[in-house]
């Protein structure tokens, strides 16, 4: 008899688990990254770079109203759906990551499973079955491609969030063993994305992840249509990790599948940037506080980091507008030892051109070191050390950034991050239904009630 690969068993997971089969932790965490997901979708609408561009484009070609675009009152054909809010899920660098995946799996799962529910009217169990199973395949897939992924220049959150958004969507649409296999086909020959948009050229980078999103919904009604995509997709001899990385450990990628769910394992992120200057950002803000600096106490700033985050974010240059700031480490260190907190705000044109901040800059030295990121030791982190103008130095390490499983933020920070994502396009009504309706979303007997009230904006 012949072995089923990997490809055939991942189908066969996400067509047999059901809602009961998860515990608490993973149902908590479904919640907590839909509610993330829905305020930094919310937040990119009202101001991502490419969301109007693309708002435009996508409103002249029409189509059957199927899914909410979060952030209006509108909905739109279910797969531009996907593809918007992916886009402006992404479009602030605060959405939810995965450190060890090294992506983004909300931003490609979530909108393709919203809106696949709204076709069919389904349950708030079965939207969490479908999210956690996602991030699932997410998860482990990223986990195990990485580090070899992200060396060869692809954005994980594209090219594995294609084939996470299409478990997700065909567990809503197609929950059939085979259509799985064929809507994670049809989602293995769309994976894309590159890294390149991390250095330039910064404001599309968002679409990485509602091409995915896309590519998930779209794999999923072409399966439900009886549409066969390629078998083994994940390991035959052309398939997706040949394409990607060349090999791969197929155990590691199916160990204790089924016993372990990792969706809580996901991170949240508080400031709007490159989630690898989050630790950098965190120490810088803790020696601010702690004593009282003035930027004109300081002589010069030394920032040590690991690899991973030198190679994407240690820039010589100011930045030029916004979506070159998010990934600019000195940039984002100096706005933190100027004015301790970083918000939506602090990536306007008036804040990147502050003298201010552009005194501080000149002042930090970037450096990398490989101590700084240690998978098995819970690592990936950064020392920030200022040496004052009267010679005293001072030194902050975070082994991790705030917003991990072991390093959480506290609730204050979760709920101001809402409410500055939210601003004033919902009322307080609104905002505070949707987060009642997610906390209780087990016990919603239509998701299209939650989408509902998405759609009751100002």
């Amino acid at each position: 008899m012949k072995t089923l690969g990997a490809t055939k068993k991942i189908s066969s997971f996400i067509a047999e688990t059901a809602f009961s089969h998860f515990p608490e932790s993973a149902v908590s965490a479904s919640k907590r990254v839909l509610l993330d997901y829905v305020s930094v979708t919310v937040a990119g609408y009202n101001n991502g770079i490419i969301s109007r561009p693309l708002d435009r484009l996508y409103a002249g070609l029409g189509g059957r109203e199927e899914s909410t675009y979060i952030g209006s009152n509108r909905k739109v054909p279910a797969i531009h759906a996907a593809l918007l809010n992916g886009v402006n899920g992404h479009a602030l660098d605060l959405d939810d990551g995965h450190r060890r995946a090294k992506g983004h799996p909300g931003v490609a799962v979530i909108p393709a499973t919203l809106a696949a529910c709204e076709l069919v009217d389904c349950s708030g169990k079965e939207l969490i079955t479908a999210v956690i199973l996602g991030y699932e395949v997410f998860i482990r897939l990223g986990t195990v491609l990485n580090p070899i992924l992200f060396d060869r220049g692809f954005h994980t959150t594209g090219v594995c969030g294609a084939i996470a958004a299409a478990a997700a969507a065909a567990k809503i649409l197609c929950p059939g063993e085979r259509s799985i296999e064929s809507a994670l086909g049809i989602a293995g020959t769309q994976s894309s994305g590159l890294l390149t948009v991390t250095h330039s050229g910064q404001d599309i980078k968002p679409l990485n992840a509602g091409k995915a999103a896309h590519s998930g919904i779209l794999a999923a009604l072409l399966a439900r249509e009886s549409v066969k995509g390629p078998e083994d997709v994940l390991e035959n001899k052309d398939g997706f990790i040949q394409a990607f990385t060349g090999s791969w450990c197929e155990e590691a990628f199916l160990k204790e599948l089924g016993e372990t769910f990792h969706i809580d394992e996901t991170y949240i992120k508080l400031y709007p940037a490159c989630r690898h200057t989050h630790a950098a950002i965190d120490a810088s803000r803790f020696l601010k506080s702690e004593h009282r600096l003035d930027i004109s106490q300081i002589k010069k700033v030394e920032v040590t980091t690991y690899p991973a985050a030198f190679k994407l974010t240690a820039k010589k240059k100011m930045p030029m507008d916004s979506g070159e700031a998010r990934f600019n480490l000195a940039f984002v260190v100096a706005l933190a030892l100027v004015k301790d907190t970083i918000g939506l705000d602090d990536f306007s044109k008036e804040r990147i051109t502050d003298p201010r901040v552009k005194e501080v800059f000149y002042k930090i030295v970037l450096h990398s070191d490989e101590k700084f990121e240690s998978p098995q030791d819970n690592i990936r982190g950064a020392l920030v050390e200022v040496t004052l103008t009267n010679g005293k130095k001072l030194k902050k390490e975070m082994k991790l950034p705030v917003g991990e499983k072991e390093n959480p933020a506290d609730e204050k920070a979760l709920h101001d991050k809402l409410i500055y994502c939210f601003g004033e396009s919902w009322s307080v009504k609104t905002r505070d239904a949707v987060c009642e309706q997610i906390q209780e979303l087990e016990k919603l007997t239509s998701v299209c009630k939650l989408t509902s009230t998405l759609r009751d904006v100002k």
